[in-house]
């Protein structure tokens, strides 16, 4: 999707953010043994039932190369290593990819 009105800070204050958006949180990096930082992209969930709202008021529109990456769930999202992990394998960058997949394969070990 591309957004059309407000920031993307306050569109990332609605969702839980995960793939590279949750790279700029500080602990999440470090534990995938990234740097972090910024991102282009803003990615998370949302309660389906909260779309429209969202939709509305950030002027979300379809758009297959916008900066915007929503998962919609029915169910309450779980903010977790995993998660942010598995977007990441999808959509990450090689290196994001790697460290993804090196946290996926310790937590599948224990």
């Amino acid at each position: 999707m591309t957004q059309t009105r407000r920031r993307p800070a306050a569109l990332e204050e609605v969702l839980m953010l995960s793939g590279r958006s949750a790279l700029q949180d500080v602990p999440t990096a470090t534990r995938l043994g990234l740097a972090g930082g910024d991102s282009e992209i803003v990615e998370g969930y949302l309660r389906r039932e909260h779309l429209e709202e969202v939709l509305t008021r950030f002027g979300l529109v379809a758009d297959a190369e916008g900066e915007v990456f929503l998962h919609i769930s029915d169910e309450t999202p779980v903010d977790s290593i995993i998660t942010t992990a598995l977007d990441l394998v999808e959509r990450g960058t090689t290196r994001e990819r790697s460290a993804a997949h090196n946290v996926l394969g310790s937590v599948l070990a224990q």
